[in-house]
């Protein structure tokens, strides 16, 4: 896989005198954008929002294909981040209890104990096991749907450490 790297440089001087003595003293920065082009960053991950709509399995595979995971949540800040960048719409993320019901996992595995339900969410009408966020017109909470429903969803990578 081919990556752009764009980067730009900047440099930061002090000079510091001290009676009938100066010293220079220069910070170096270098800036890369370290996310493939079409992924945007935030908090430390690349991230990969989906233009068309996929049942839920799909969008775990097309994610898979690209060499990253439908998208665990980590915090409220990321929850927002994830729905602006699908214009407050509703779209997949990672978290489902497909495999034992009410027991829900993010598709990575990672432990994330965050949390965002809708009111009286999750459950579990007409066997519903994929999560859904419902965007911004509904506070940016989640919802448990059936996985073969059709909604935008967003892949991350990653866990880029800022400098």
């Amino acid at each position: 896989m081919t990556h752009n790297i764009s980067h730009f440089e900047f440099q930061i001087c002090l000079l510091l005198v001290h009676t009938k003595r100066a010293l220079l003293l220069c910070l170096s920065f270098l800036h890369a954008d370290i996310c493939p082009p079409g992924w945007s960053y935030f908090s430390g991950y690349c991230y990969f929002t989906s233009s068309v709509c996929a049942p839920w399995l799909t969008a775990v595979l097309n994610c898979s294909a690209m060499d990253s995971h439908l998208v665990t949540v980590h915090s409220q800040e990321e929850n927002v981040y994830i729905q602006h960048h699908h214009n407050g719409e509703k779209s997949w993320i990672g978290l489902n209890d497909r495999s034992v019901e009410g027991s829900f996992v993010w598709t990575n595995k990672e432990i994330s104990n965050f949390r965002f339900w809708a009111p009286k969410q999750p459950k579990n009408l007409k066997n519903e096991d994929c999560v859904h966020t419902l965007g911004a017109r509904n506070g940016y909470t989640w919802n448990d749907v059936p996985c073969d429903k059709c909604y935008n969803f967003t892949c991350f990578k990653g866990n880029i450490q800022q400098f």
